[in-house]
């Protein structure tokens, strides 16, 4: 049975801690109870909870950390974007930004992967611009993530990235404590530990110009794909899925779309998690986040909305929702 609600949401990205209990849903910086019910909201596209009060916040003006008095602890400029992830055990910050370069003395946007401490302090990066060996073509117009520096191009587009947990993949270049992203047009990419060489790359064929926003290594030893464009025929429509894929035999395990296929559609946005007693959390580009439980049903649904400054409801598209229990830092910090 299918259950359905109202919530308010006021963020259009999110990230959050390794996966506990699961009590509270976050978008954005948006905090929610398992009623709907809004308990913290914070002005930033991006927030990461802390248990002791502290708060990660992305936004316009760069990455900043701030403690449970909501006063600011450090800050790094930059454009981030897309989602802001923690390391497996909680203690370094994985983030996507930008590099503005010139190609044939045009500005054009590389990505730039990068592991940060938690007192502010830069570890270690990917930086595409540098790489540009693993890219193809340009994208014209697709994001402008910079508002300061405007580009007419894109050189890559990625979507996610993720430090690779414990898993039963059978190759080394899976080994836990890796890392695994993925862009637009170019594909999914495996790193090492120490963000200096690429172990694997492959084009999901799956999926129409690898249009995936989410790919997560599965303890189980499987990509868990949140599939934007799936390759169908040219007079089939569009839809999308959430695979689960065998990166070594490259072949699908299991698919989930819906009845019909097109109900389940996002252009573009979207993020999936593996919740803690195997069931999957995954949003849409229609504003709607649903919990898909073992047996392959969609547990519960939500229909969600925004409220602009007027006060009144629009409706955009949702990047992603996750799971967590943030008890302790709901405890810590009061709010704005």
């Amino acid at each position: 049975m299918i259950k359905t609600g109202i919530i308010l949401v006021f963020g259009v990205l999110c990230s959050g801690l390794n996966l506990l209990a699961a009590t509270n849903y976050v978008v954005g910086c948006t905090i929610y109870n398992e009623k709907m019910e809004i308990l913290r909201n914070y002005p930033a596209n991006i927030c990461v909870f802390f248990p002791n009060g502290n708060y990660l916040k992305s936004g316009t003006d760069g990455l900043s950390m701030r403690n449970s008095q909501n006063e600011p602890i450090w800050s790094m400029k930059g454009v981030f974007h897309h989602q802001i992830n923690l390391s497996i055990d909680n203690k370094h910050i994985l983030a996507m930004t930008s590099v503005i370069a010139k190609s044939e003395d045009e500005k054009v946007r590389y990505d730039k992967l990068v592991v940060i401490d938690l007192n502010g302090h830069l570890e270690r990066a990917y930086d595409f611009s540098e790489h540009a060996q693993y890219l193809g073509k340009k994208l014209p117009g697709l994001w402008a993530p910079s508002g300061v520096e405007p580009v007419k191009w894109e050189m890559s587009h990625f979507n996610s990235f993720y430090e690779i947990p414990q898993n039963k993949i059978k190759s080394s270049s899976f080994k836990q404590g890796g890392y695994i992203a993925n862009s637009l047009f170019f594909g999914i990419f495996v790193l090492d530990k120490e963000l200096k060489n690429v172990l694997f790359h492959f084009s999901y064929n799956n999926a129409q110009d690898n249009y995936i926003h989410d790919v997560q290594v599965d303890k189980n030893g499987y990509l868990m794909i949140f599939n934007n464009k799936n390759a169908v025929g040219k007079n089939q429509d569009t839809y999308s899925s959430i695979d689960i894929f065998d990166p070594i035999e490259k072949k699908i395990l299991y698919k989930f779309s819906s009845k019909p296929r097109q109900m389940f559609y996002s252009d573009y946005c979207g993020g999936v998690q593996r919740l803690e007693n195997g069931e999957i959390l995954f949003s849409d580009f229609r504003n709607r986040f649903y919990i898909l439980n073992r047996k392959n049903e969609i547990k519960r649904y939500f229909e969600t909305a925004t409220i602009d400054g007027d006060g009144r409801f629009i409706m955009r598209p949702l990047q992603q929702v996750k799971q967590f229990d943030l008890t302790e830092f709901l405890k810590n910090n009061s709010g704005l």
